[in-house]
């Protein structure tokens, strides 16, 4: 009788083992697939990526317009944090 309950307890401890492994597998099938489709669904700006890393590495090659966008964005952030209190 010991022995049919190792077995039973064996067995199902396999399958369920099995299952879960099952359920992983399928679920990340899933994602892979639609990571795929969406980094091929629109082409890469490349131009745009330069031009930030460009600005990252030697900010003097950057034009002012980046640098004046920051200035009215620190001022509207700066009249909200007014506002606040």
């Amino acid at each position: 009788m010991k022995y049919f309950y190792q077995l039973l307890v064996s067995n199902i401890l396999f399958f369920l083992i099995l299952a879960v492994l099952t359920v992983m597998l399928v679920g990340c099938s899933k994602t892979i697939k639609a990571t795929d489709n969406e980094l091929k669904s629109s082409p890469p700006n490349f131009q745009a990526i330069a031009d930030v890393l460009g600005c990252m590495f030697a900010p003097g090659s950057c034009s002012n317009e980046a640098n004046n966008d920051q200035e009215e964005i620190t001022k509207e952030l700066d009249e909200l944090d007014k506002e606040q209190e």
